[in-house]
């Protein structure tokens, strides 16, 4: 959204040089003196490279996203990048227990694929055995519903544990083709 403003804002900075260089004796141009044309000028110059550069950030940066899917009535939150990976959260993560869920995902993981949990403090553990094969779709309706309106092309069951309770980055995938993090907080 920010580029489509600064384009807007760039559209609107070259119409305003054009018009006061090229058509002097118009109305619009009369109206400017040479300090508050450069002032227009360098307001709107400001005001393209703020939105350009939130619109390169923008797309530069992959963001967490929270999406609430709605499948036969009932709401279900799926966490994550879209796009990349994303994470059916319907229950709280709880310390020291195992979470089982479902994880969708744009690029196809093997099932040797592993996962990568770094906890705020810096403790990393790698999983090695907590990503499943492709299921059945036919067996799984609901989560292939949940699949299709987020649009991924795969989704996988997921077993993640977590030794202590705060902020955890999840990654998934081998060391070159790694997709993620997505931030899951976990409860004690």
């Amino acid at each position: 959204m920010f580029i489509y403003i600064s384009v807007f804002v760039l559209i609107l900075l070259v119409l305003i040089i054009a018009v006061y260089i090229y058509l002097p004796n118009l109305q619009f141009t009369l109206s400017f003196n040479k300090k508050t044309f450069r002032l227009t000028v360098i307001t709107l110059s400001i005001a393209f490279l703020y939105f350009l550069g939130f619109g390169i950030y923008d797309k530069i940066k992959d963001h967490q996203e929270t999406i609430i899917v709605k499948v036969d009535g009932t709401s279900h939150l799926v966490n994550g990048i879209e796009g990349k990976v994303l994470l059916l959260e319907d229950q709280k993560v709880h310390a020291n227990r195992y979470y089982t869920t479902w994880l969708f995902t744009w690029k196809k993981l093997q099932h040797a694929d592993e996962v990568l949990t770094v906890s705020s403090t810096g403790e990393r553990i790698v999983y090695t055995d907590s990503i499943y094969g492709i299921p059945s779709y036919s067996k799984e309706p609901i989560y292939n519903q949940i699949r299709e309106k987020v649009g991924a092309k795969y989704m996988y069951k997921v077993s993640l544990h977590f030794p202590s309770r705060g902020i955890w980055k999840v990654s998934f995938g081998d060391e070159n083709r790694r997709v993620g993090p997505i931030h899951i907080e976990v409860y004690q």
